[in-house]
């Protein structure tokens, strides 16, 4: 039996019949059929990292000196082996997009590298300050007293066109 055609299409999909007329069965090119599939891919914008008009810069801790906004949220207690959160919060305007955080366990000391991404044409921005909270799991494999630290930039009067560098710490009692 040969394929039927549709009149005026030229194009890679054919229309077959089967045995039964009433049932049309189609045949599509591999390409026609992952066409949808990659028109799709190359519209999405990446869940993490930098896309081509963004850098990854170290966050912004503290604004003009001030640390007391809740930068680094811990809990008072936590159970050896067992995994608790902790949320840390950098800043930002209206250029600027949360990133990940680095972790880095060394026995009872556990230091978090918050990052977050900036457009490199930052004149359109709104320069409003926007907070970007984001929360990671820290686990402590023995007892004692822990120590969670963020590392990150002090922007404000005083300090260099980037930013200082500076570390905020909070205690962990680990039972």
């Amino acid at each position: 039996m040969r394929p039927a055609r549709i009149a005026g299409y030229t194009g890679g999909c054919t229309l077959r019949r089967s045995r039964e007329p009433s049932v049309p069965e189609y045949r599509v090119t591999r390409f026609v059929a992952l066409f949808p599939a990659l028109v799709l891919l190359a519209a999405c914008e990446p869940a993490t990292g930098p896309t081509p008009l963004e850098e990854r810069i170290i966050g912004v801790i503290a604004v003009a000196g001030d640390t007391t906004t809740k930068v680094l949220v811990v809990p008072d207690s936590a159970r050896a082996g067992t995994g608790f959160q902790v949320t840390v919060t950098t800043f930002g305007n209206g250029c600027d997009r949360a990133g990940e955080v680095e972790v880095e366990m060394r026995g009872l000391v556990a230091t978090l590298h918050p990052y977050d991404y900036t457009r490199r044409d930052a004149a359109a921005c709104d320069p409003a300050v926007r907070r970007f909270p984001r929360s990671t799991t820290l686990t402590f494999a023995e007892r004692g007293d822990a120590l969670v630290r963020v590392q990150g930039r002090r922007i404000g009067p005083g300090t260099p066109p980037g930013g200082a560098m500076i570390q905020i710490e909070r205690s962990v009692r680990v039972r």
